[in-house]
């Protein structure tokens, strides 16, 4: 579930991290159209999370090249990446790490996963989760 509940997979839970980046691009892809910056504050408002920990996602989404700051009057963040262009993969691999996401991610975690090699339930679960790889990676913010 979105916005303040964790993600579920067959392989993980994703962290409010996660959950909270997805809100905060949300609320910013306006943002990559007008060129205005937008103060995490009034995200913060809006989605029900302390403008303190939006403001560590939103430094984190900045280090990963997808938002820009401004400080100051008039300041905030801006999104200066296409939302079309982001999926929610991308955001899933920045907030819970490549390492965990290895096998959610790689086509074909079988054959490159040592998790996957010694789980005898991974493998029953290969066709779901390559699904929903699928579904994270098409789903945008278009």
């Amino acid at each position: 579930m979105i916005y303040g509940h964790s993600i579920y997979t067959s392989q993980m839970i994703f962290s409010r991290k996660t959950d909270y980046a997805i809100a905060l691009i949300d609320s910013l892809k306006q943002t990559f159209v007008s060129g205005e910056f937008f103060a995490v504050a009034r995200s913060a408002e809006k989605i029900q999370v302390s403008r303190m920990f939006l403001e560590k996602l939103a430094q984190e989404l900045k280090s990963a090249g997808m938002l820009e700051a401004r400080k100051g009057k008039g300041g905030g963040y801006r999104l200066i990446k296409n939302p079309k262009k982001i999926s929610f993969l991308d955001i899933v691999c920045i907030f819970e790490g490549i390492e965990e996401m290895h096998c959610v991610k790689n086509p074909r975690p079988n054959q490159s996963c040592p998790l996957w090699k010694s789980s005898p339930i991974s493998r029953r679960f290969e066709g779901i989760d390559a699904k929903i790889n699928k579904i994270f990676a098409r789903a945008t913010f278009s």
